[in-house]
């Protein structure tokens, strides 16, 4: 029987004491315990192994939960932006090239039901002619690989037999191999900016003909703001300041003449926007070339609605008219001095001979006031015996022009 023994000696002998004890009454309890310790450490391993599997399967529901909360709300905001009502959106079919879906939008903007474009055989079918071939060109490149989308300008057959404008976008999305699986097209009208685009070019080449035709124009045509700043001032304008419209544009009438005349100016074109009507008036400008007299008009600018936000104005160059007329009253002054002072009387008529003029000598010699002889026949004043002769020498003056006694 295994024992377990254990020697000491005797002091003072030479006798050993021996102590032994059955092995298997000692390793007993030891055995229990360790089998105790065993079977409590399997428990606990147990225990925790489970709990742990617990604490996967419930992180990986929770995980679960979250990719569905993702995805249900990628759904809904891409739902939202599906119907969003400013721009057409479609899924096509890439071989078949058909309607898959189309939102709201896209059969307001087609003029179509969501029927009516689910059973067209083709999406290509509402295409304008001239821009079919640019887009069958950029959809094979998209099928090929080449590109993952294309952006155009094209032009879509409405419902209703008329043509809309649209900015399409097509993008696709791929299979794992590669193959396009389906195509996302969003449409949006622009026909209106077209229209826009279309009535400012318009607009352009109107003002430039305006333009060419004010800086051709030998009078001074020019448009002032509210503040009396320069927006426009033509060619004419610019030479008589000695400047060029840039120079001018964006400055008043203080950077082009002396402070007390541009002040004059400034006052009388608030008068002018404060009215209703234009106006015409002669004024004296000190320009390059000295003083000049102008013959001026100007009149409120107006908005389309009839706000006034400026003035416009046109003035021609009046300078040698004037001195002409001055010259021609000088001379028509002396004329009728020496008319009035003539001692032979002198009586113009017209076509029907009819006295215009009947100067004093005339009131002496046939005695008859110049009120009195006006308007009157000149046969008055001659003796019945020339009267016929004398129609004879008129008749004969206004076939020849020869005068006679």
């Amino acid at each position: 029987v295994p024992v377990l023994a254990a020697v000491r000696p005797v002091r003072g002998t030479d006798w050993l004491l021996v102590a032994k004890v059955d092995l298997n009454e000692v390793q007993r309890p030891l055995y229990q315990l360790v089998l105790w310790v065993a079977l409590v450490a399997l428990v606990a391993i147990v225990a925790v192994g489970f709990i742990l599997r617990r604490l996967w399967r419930q992180q990986a529901q929770s995980h679960q939960l979250e990719l569905i909360a993702q995805t249900a709300e990628k759904d809904r905001l891409l739902n939202l932006f599906y119907d969003l009502p400013f721009m057409g959106m479609g899924i096509v079919e890439p071989k078949s090239r058909r309607w898959l879906h189309v939102n709201d939008r896209m059969c307001e903007i087609l003029g179509y039901s969501r029927e009516e474009l689910l059973g067209l055989s083709s999406c290509e079918q509402l295409t304008h002619p001239d821009d079919l071939g640019h887009e069958m060109a950029e959809l094979e490149r998209l099928l090929a690989g080449e590109i993952e989308g294309y952006q155009m300008e094209k032009r879509f057959h409405r419902k209703d037999d008329g043509f809309i404008d649209v900015a399409l976008s097509v993008k696709c999305v791929r299979r794992a191999d590669g193959k396009v699986e389906y195509l996302v097209k969003t449409v949006r009208d622009i026909t209106d900016r077209k229209k826009l685009a279309a009535a400012m070019q318009d607009q352009q080449r109107t003002r430039h003909l305006l333009e060419s035709i004010a800086d051709t124009s030998t009078d001074s045509i020019f448009v002032k703001d509210l503040a009396g700043n320069y927006l426009f001032y033509n060619r004419a304008a610019a030479s008589g300041v000695n400047r060029s419209a840039a120079e001018v544009l964006g400055r008043n009438d203080l950077a082009l003449y002396p402070p007390e005349q541009a002040a004059h100016i400034m006052a009388v074109d608030r008068e002018v926007m404060d009215g209703d009507e234009p106006v015409t008036f002669e004024e004296k400008l000190s320009m390059v070339e000295g003083e000049r007299i102008f013959l001026t008009t100007k009149g409120p600018l107006c908005d389309t609605e009839g706000k006034v936000i400026g003035l416009y104005g046109i003035a021609r160059d009046i300078t040698e008219r004037k001195q002409v007329e001055k010259a021609l009253a000088a001379s028509s002054a002396r004329l009728s001095g020496v008319i009035e002072s003539a001692m032979d009387a002198i009586i113009s008529v017209d076509a029907d001979q009819r006295v215009l003029l009947f100067n004093p000598a005339a009131e002496r010699i046939f005695g008859c006031t110049r009120a009195e002889a006006l308007g009157q026949s000149l046969e008055r004043f001659i003796p019945a015996r020339f009267q016929k002769g004398h129609a004879r020498h008129v008749q004969n003056f206004s076939a020849t022009g020869a005068t006679s006694r």
